[in-house]
């Protein structure tokens, strides 16, 4: 199903399978009544990603009070200050063990997100990183995954279309 290009206030993105699918192996499995149930289709995305748009670098994302909420509840969970470069860059295409692809943009900081269960080296995007599922602590969607290096250091690599920028002052 293609729904065409998505205005996520972040870039513009063509969805063509409707929600990303299943996360690396670690996923809570679909919460009733939720979207996530459509996280186990069959995957219809290609094996390999698409190149990444990359975030506009407009000055009203910057604003002090706009910053990433999340997509579905609008709940604020990190602000464009706190991005960062890993791996090379900001953003990644990353295809998980199923098949399916997702473009991920890395934050030094998620406060309105909460990681669950614990840390995976396991079909890691990130050499030396273990994973962590990252929730909205608004709702619970998924959001990303906390990426835990053994030394402490640690980064968020959170889901661009499940991003929207907003006045996080007013939410």
């Amino acid at each position: 199903m293609d729904n065409g290009p998505m205005d996520n206030g972040l870039m513009d993105i063509q969805v063509t399978s409707g929600a990303p699918g299943p996360p690396s192996p670690g996923c809570l499995g679909p919460r009733p009544g939720g979207r996530a149930a459509r996280l186990l289709e069959t995957p219809t995305t290609p094996r390999r990603p698409p190149p990444a748009p990359r975030l506009g670098d407009d000055t009203a994302a910057h604003d002090d009070h706009q910053g990433l909420l999340c997509a579905l509840c609008r709940h604020p969970v990190t602000h464009p200050r706190e991005r960062i470069v890993r791996a090379g860059a900001h953003e990644h295409g990353r295809i998980n063990p199923a098949g399916f692809s997702f473009h991920l943009a890395c934050f030094a900081a998620a406060p309105g997100a909460t990681a669950m269960g614990p840390a995976t080296l396991e079909h890691t995007w990130f050499a030396g990183y273990g994973w962590r599922i990252a929730l909205c602590g608004g709702c619970g969607e998924q959001l990303g995954w906390r990426f835990e290096a053994p030394d402490g250091d640690h980064f968020f690599g959170l889901i661009v279309g499940r991003l929207v920028a907003g006045d996080a002052a007013a939410t």
